[in-house]
């Protein structure tokens, strides 16, 4: 009996050193970082953007939109999930209103948690071009 119970505590002391050493030769994932958030092209219904992801694996992305910063900074915000492409997160952010001021931020994800870029302000374009006082024709 004497030699069963010594067998079975150093079975659990081995257990419990192969577990302590799988847990920490486990390499953590690094959290996604983003670069500065670039407007690509605005037009009075779109806005084309794109972020480059510097470092960390991405899972999951988008980018959130609103007409105010607050709401643009909630996750229940619009979305546009856009493409993940060489280290590139881009999105057209379409079926917008013309002359209208838009924020957006877009976010990185993986198992390691989510990261955001700052939050930047857009005008998309008039929908009816405006002339200024030079553009006129000359009625020579």
């Amino acid at each position: 009996m004497f030699a069963v119970e010594t067998i079975m505590k150093r079975l659990q002391f081995v257990l419990f050193a192969l577990s302590l050493s799988l847990l920490f030769s486990c390499e953590t994932e690094e959290k996604p970082q983003l670069g500065e958030l670039i407007i690509e092209r605005v037009t009075c219904d779109s806005v084309c953007c794109y972020v480059e992801v510097v470092s960390g694996d991405v899972s999951d992305y988008g980018f959130y939109y609103a007409t105010t910063k607050s709401a643009a900074e909630k996750s229940g915000a619009p979305k546009e999930k856009g493409a993940y492409s060489d280290g590139t997160l881009r999105a057209e952010i379409g079926g917008l209103k013309g002359n209208t001021t838009y924020y957006i931020r877009a976010y990185g994800m993986n198992s390691s948690g989510r990261t955001y870029t700052e939050t930047i302000s857009v005008l998309t374009s008039s929908r009816i071009p405006t002339m200024g006082d030079n553009d006129y024709p000359s009625m020579n």
